[in-house]
């Protein structure tokens, strides 16, 4: 059967970036707002409300220090090296499906690719790279409502060669984090090539190896794309850009209510 197309997923990649490892920001009366190339950056304190586009409210529980804000600052710098002067859209993807699977193609604009460490697949979202996060129809879902064992995470790391560094990730037993490596990941059929001007990904992903069920025209499941990249000089993760700027809040990152709705088209 030929593969068909996937819709009503976000069509364009949000610039919503998730600064990894520093205080979460919160929304602020008069907040300190810092232009950094083409990022205008605001910075909010404890008892700040931070109000999101679906009007949920989060409440701030720090102040941010002089030296925090210096490490944001220094972090973002990196972003806006590569993303200033740059016309169009960084990241083209494309969803295709058929009865037997999934299929994913990634074009992505970067100038400086890093690889994540080869030796810790549960950790190849730190990298550069595709994560796919995938589950059931979620549109009963309440806010609070935890991670499910069908959820999972489908992670694409760049490599040196042709073959990218593949990591399924379903959710812990608390359901709070996705970082239990699935052995499914082994049917995954994935390659990447390095590009002029950055990478090109392409995937397979069996509907078996999901564990999802129901896949057919009409059907709906959960679903974002996140682009990763790694921290210059380690192998820890800079930051995300992604179809939900719900994401980056590191409170509702298992709550698969906050994730996007992806309908299979006929």
């Amino acid at each position: 059967m030929a593969a068909r197309a996937v819709g009503r997923l976000a069509s364009v990649l949000a610039a919503a970036l998730a600064i990894q490892a520093l205080l979460p920001s919160w929304t602020h009366a008069a907040p300190v707002t810092q232009s950094i190339g083409a990022f205008d950056v605001k910075f909010y304190n404890s008892g700040d409300v931070y109000v999101d586009s679906a009007g949920t409210a989060y409440t701030g529980t720090q102040d941010w220090t002089a030296a925090q804000i210096d490490d944001v600052a220094a972090a973002i710098a990196v972003y806006a090296h590569r993303f200033s002067n740059r016309p169009g859209r960084q990241v083209n993807l494309y969803l295709m499906w058929d009865d037997a699977a999934l299929y994913l193609l990634a074009l992505v604009t970067d100038d400086s690719v890093a690889a994540p460490d080869p030796r810790q697949p549960t950790f190849a979202w730190k990298g550069d790279g595709i994560i796919f996060e995938l589950g059931p129809d979620k549109r009963q879902l309440g806010p609070a409502e935890l991670a499910r064992k069908t959820d999972a995470y489908y992670v694409f790391g760049v490599t040196q060669g042709r073959a990218p560094l593949v990591a399924i990730l379903r959710p812990n037993d608390r359901r709070t984090s996705f970082d239990i490596l699935d052995k499914g990941r082994t049917t995954i059929a994935a390659a990447m090539a390095r590009t002029a001007d950055g990478y090109v990904l392409e995937a397979r992903i069996p509907w078996q190896a999901s564990n999802l069920n129901g896949a057919a025209a009409g059907a709906v499941f959960a679903a974002n794309v996140e682009v990763t990249e790694r921290k210059p000089g380690s192998f820890d993760n800079l930051g995300m850009m992604g179809t939900n700027e719900q994401r980056r809040l590191t409170a509702v990152r298992a709550h698969p209510a906050y994730w996007q709705d992806l309908e299979l088209l006929p």
